[in-house]
């Protein structure tokens, strides 16, 4: 790749875009359903934790992280005595009614997670009549935190057989549960709760989503390799620019998939590691030895004139940037998934390299796990 490009520069880019979109969550429950375990439980960056904070009024509060594109909206007023909870309630109804009149999705609380502890079995009427007002306005999922079993289903059927407008309800275990000292329940539900919200969540805040969820492998998979087809084309067309403005129109192109499919990936694949191990992909020779013999220099070389040599670049540029995207991905998925816990950057790279020579010898190269 070129020494001149400013990949800082490119990633920040191609953060904003995504940033830019993110989706608004309102999770709202009492005290102890587990709600900050929930919201670490399936997005990047600990936001309960480590999220600022912003008081948007006196009743909500909006969390965000750098490097995480999602706004979490928390409520207070359900600990309160029933008077005041009832006119808070309605301000942060009002509120949300608000938000709604600004006729922008991104300003928007987009879904409601209403959090309630199912240990409890139990649901009071003024939480009913919360829910009801609350999916007036958007759409609610009814999240059954700290569910151990779902062969316990009484209350997870009575919840569903009551005339409240929902979207789904959902039974979710965020973290492992202990008992009788060496034994232990699993977390489950997280994928299945961040599915249903995708589905949900208008078409184009779901990339952002998908980017600060961590729980769903699979969809940052299919997203980084519909975002690469997209830079795929654009490189590709770069091959009949005119000579000496080729090579860094797809080097340019090459970088920005990269750093597309890095912010697909989520926070720990920041704009530190891109920098870092990008940069040092271009000098790598089983990658960039292809780039340079065809771009500016294969007409010259074949004598078959500048345009019928655009046609061999961009079949040949094509398949360059396919096999890189391919590696990239196939690298940052066993990154998520802690198959090369502790590896330097070093190592990091010289595995893209590798990748990418073994996908350059595949006929249809296609990234590990793509649905």
């Amino acid at each position: 790749m070129n020494s001149n490009i400013d990949f800082g520069d490119i990633f920040d880019k191609e953060y904003q875009k995504v940033n830019k979109m993110r989706p608004n969550i309102l999770v709202v429950g009492k005290t102890g359903v587990g709600k900050s375990t929930l919201v670490n439980a399936i997005f990047s960056g600990k936001i309960a934790e480590t999220g600022v904070g912003t008081p948007v009024s006196k009743n909500l509060t909006k969390y965000e992280r750098e490097g995480v594109p999602v706004s979490i909206w928390d409520t207070r007023g359900l600990e309160l005595k029933e008077e005041a909870q009832i006119q808070t309630k309605q301000e942060i109804i009002d509120e949300i009614r608000e938000l709604k009149k600004e006729n922008d999705i991104i300003k928007q609380i987009n879904v409601c997670w209403y959090c309630i502890n199912y240990l409890g079995k139990r649901i009071e009427e003024s939480e009913i009549e919360w829910i009801q007002q609350i999916a007036h306005e958007v759409p609610v999922i009814i999240v059954l935190t700290q569910t151990q079993s779902k062969k316990d289903d009484e209350f997870y059927k009575s919840i569903r057989s009551m005339e409240i407008p929902y979207k789904q309800v959902m039974r979710v275990l965020a973290e492992p549960f202990y008992f009788d000292d060496d034994m232990m329940i699993k977390p489950h539900g997280l994928k299945e709760l961040s599915d249903v919200t995708f589905q949900i969540l208008p078409e184009q805040l779901r990339k952002a989503y998908i980017s600060a969820q961590k729980v769903d492998l699979q969809k940052k998979i299919n997203t980084a390799w519909i975002a690469a087809g997209t830079a795929i084309t654009g490189s590709a067309a770069s091959a009949f620019l005119p000579p000496g403005a080729d090579l860094a129109g797809v080097a340019a192109a090459q970088a920005g998939m990269l750093a597309s499919i890095t912010v697909i990936f989520g926070l720990e694949f920041g704009k530190n590691f891109f920098v870092s191990v990008v940069a040092g992909i271009g000098s790598r020779a089983g990658i960039t030895a292809g780039i340079t013999y065809f771009f500016g220099s294969l007409a010259k070389a074949t004598g078959v004139g500048y345009v019928a040599a655009s046609g061999i670049e961009a079949a040949v540029n094509t398949g360059i940037s396919t096999a890189l995207a391919v590696a990239y991905i196939n690298v940052c998925t066993r990154l998520v998934e802690g198959r090369l816990n502790n590896k330097s950057n070093e190592e990091i790279l010289e595995m893209i390299n590798n990748e990418f020579t073994k996908q350059r010898n595949e006929k249809n190269p296609k990234p590990d796990g793509l649905d």
